[in-house]
């Protein structure tokens, strides 16, 4: 997506520029197809996603800017 402001270049593809105003209709012009997955199909790789997931927890702020600092003296 690209926002009105932004200067673009529109290279030779077939993904379209969206502007976050065009979104909603593009959307509801997308064809309605027949669901690709059964709904057996579609939990089974729900909860797969869901037993997968790992929580992100960074590294805290300062550890990393001294951890930086330190790196650069070794320079």
């Amino acid at each position: 997506m690209a926002y009105a402001s932004q200067r673009i270049e529109v290279f030779d593809t077939k993904t379209p520029v969206l502007f976050p105003s065009s979104v909603p209709s593009y959307i509801r012009k997308l064809p309605a197809i027949s669901p690709l997955l059964d709904d057996a199909a579609f939990n089974h790789l729900l909860s797969l996603l869901a037993n997968g997931h790992r929580q992100f927890i960074p590294s805290p702020f300062v550890i990393r800017i001294l951890f930086d600092i330190a790196t650069l003296g070794r320079v």
